[in-house]
């Protein structure tokens, strides 16, 4: 016993496609902008030192967290200048949030050693086992590979 008439057509299914458009215009935008500032932090105007070796150069396309020391040894994570005390805290709460974090110092050639080391021994002490030192290949080295 139908209720409805043989003549009379059912509706079709219709799947609304204007908030999947939302959606993927949102994401494109977050994913857009994400790229950006991530390349923004990569052009701070240092000079890295050169090596030879290639297994000591950082991969910086991965996932991991900057700390820039220029030449007047100023200390930057990301865009923000910090000073010794206030990478402390950030490091701090990064080893509590993000145990498995590379963190990759990026010093100028002309920066002290002793600030690299310094960053590297506290980032270490606060439980940060993989340090990084982000270099360039030498041309010397790229030269012989030839």
């Amino acid at each position: 016993m139908g209720f409805a008439s043989e003549s009379r057509e059912r509706a079709k299914p219709v799947v609304p496609l204007a908030g999947m458009v939302d959606i993927l215009f949102l994401l494109l935008i977050f994913f857009m902008t994400a790229s950006t500032l991530r390349d923004q932090e990569l052009q701070m105007q240092i000079a890295l030192p050169g090596s030879e070796n290639s297994q000591l150069t950082a991969n910086l396309d991965a996932m991991q967290t900057s700390i820039t020391v220029d030449k007047f040894n100023n200390i930057f994570l990301g865009q923000r200048q910090v000073t010794m005390p206030e990478l402390r805290d950030v490091l701090s709460q990064l080893a509590k949030d993000y145990p498995n974090e590379t963190l990759v110092i990026r010093g100028d050639r002309e920066s002290s050693y002793g600030t690299a080391i310094e960053i590297i021994d506290l980032a270490q002490a606060l439980g940060i086992n993989d340090v990084r030192a982000a270099e360039v290949k030498k041309a010397s080295a790229i030269s012989s590979l030839e």
